[in-house]
């Protein structure tokens, strides 16, 4: 009866200690928690479609769901690295604080190029940083809609790459037409940025539909 009296007793401190380090504020975050997983961002969607790959290794249908969740506008996506989630706030904030830059991205509507003898389509993708960056590696892949409303995409991504710039723009993108068949095209960029300090970015952003006299 002694062992079971004392095993009692500990238990009785350890939970009185408990009670003692659970803050209000501790209790309010518990709370939160308890209703029920955050919001899925865009961000977070597009990461579950490429999963760190390239845009010509996803599949059709990764392919043209990924240009169906991109802004129409243009605007790009950062896709966030799981490594990055799980980083203490305490050096993110210390990261940020020693070097910080913002990188952003515009490209030309999908349009017909009269350097091709006005045969081709193309577009004009652009990655902008107010700090130079280390490395950049644009991939822009062109696509058209089919008559089922998917995207497909057409020929080989095109890639430029460059070092120790604030901007880049890719102006040798050309996909030339077999037809005139009127054809509603747009293209995704894939910016992957590497900053003098270390920090990765990737951006995706759409250059925007248009309705051509181009088939292919």
């Amino acid at each position: 009866m002694q062992r079971i009296r004392f095993r009692s007793t500990a238990i009785t401190c350890v939970c009185a200690a408990i009670a003692i380090l659970v803050t209000p504020t501790a209790l309010a975050a518990s709370a939160d928690t308890s209703s029920g997983p955050s919001e899925t961002t865009l961000s977070d969607q597009v990461a579950e479609i490429t999963q760190g790959r390239g845009l010509s290794d996803l599949s059709g249908d990764e392919f043209s769901a990924l240009m169906d969740i991109l802004p129409a506008d243009g605007t790009a996506v950062e896709v966030v690295e799981p490594s990055a989630k799980t980083t203490p706030l305490s050096i993110q904030v210390a990261a940020a604080s020693s070097s910080s830059s913002t990188c952003t991205t515009s490209s030309q509507n999908v349009y017909i190029r009269k350097s091709s003898g006005s045969t081709g389509v193309g577009t004009k993708p652009t990655t902008t940083c107010t700090l130079s960056f280390q490395s950049l590696r644009m991939s822009t892949q062109l696509a058209k809609k089919n008559t089922f409303g998917l995207w497909i995409n057409q020929g080989s991504a095109f890639v430029k790459t460059a070092t120790g710039l604030l901007t880049s723009t890719n102006t040798n993108i050309t996909l030339y037409c077999t037809n005139t068949k009127s054809t509603t095209w747009n293209a995704v960029t894939e910016h992957e940025i590497v900053m003098h300090y270390g920090t990765a970015v990737t951006l995706y952003s759409t250059a925007g539909q248009s309705t051509l006299n181009c088939g292919t």
